[in-house]
């Protein structure tokens, strides 16, 4: 049992009025109320992800960061080594893990996680900063075990100095047939992205 007390007077609604206006996500919001205000809606139908029973190992790894984007990089490599004896199927990194403490173009060190992830046969999903149309974005890449790139996630929950993410379908990739969706920092706490996925399988 937890009891704690709580200052009421800190509570605001500035966590909820983000989602409503994220432009990703509000407009869930917004037929959220239309049905409470008693507009009928038309559902979009959602195709549900079916998977064959399998087993999957998933691992989180942390490195131990450095403003050092190359010996940043070859930890993660020494990690997927590591995943591999351990015969794990999909190893997941932090937000951000594939920076140098500032935001430089990692573009170029995906290459080197992508060789490791397909000589160690081992899927990998990882944080980074990434600049598109001259805007940065929190990213998360997500690499199958030969290498090749399933997704590449823009936070749609994204803070300054990044632009937010347009596309939640690029949410999903799946690893030996399994549907899974990857998520970003504070994207944990906004419940209707979990629920949502979870309804789709």
């Amino acid at each position: 049992m937890l009891v704690t007390n709580l200052d009421i007077s800190k509570a605001n609604r500035s966590e909820a009025l983000a989602r409503r206006e994220n432009a990703v996500v509000g407009g869930f919001w917004n037929s959220g109320l239309d049905l409470i205000n008693g507009r009928s809606l038309t559902p979009t139908p959602l195709a549900q992800k079916d998977s064959a029973t399998t087993d999957l190992t998933v691992a989180a790894a942390q490195i131990r960061p450095s403003k050092d984007i190359d010996q940043n990089t070859a930890a993660m490599v020494e990690k997927i080594r590591e995943a591999a004896r351990q015969k794990v199927d999909l190893l997941a990194f932090p937000e951000l893990a594939l920076t140098g403490g500032g935001l430089e173009d990692a573009q170029d060190r995906v290459a080197s996680i992508s060789e490791a992830a397909k000589a160690h046969r081992v899927a990998v999903v990882f944080g980074m900063p990434r600049r598109r149309d001259a805007r940065w974005y929190n990213s998360a890449v997500a690499l199958g075990p030969d290498g090749k790139v399933l997704t590449v996630y823009d936070q749609v929950v994204a803070r300054e100095p990044f632009s937010t993410g347009e596309r939640v379908s690029a949410m999903w990739f799946s690893v030996k047939g399994v549907p899974a969706v990857v998520t970003i920092g504070r994207e944990a706490l906004w419940n209707e992205i979990a629920e949502l996925a979870a309804v789709a399988g």
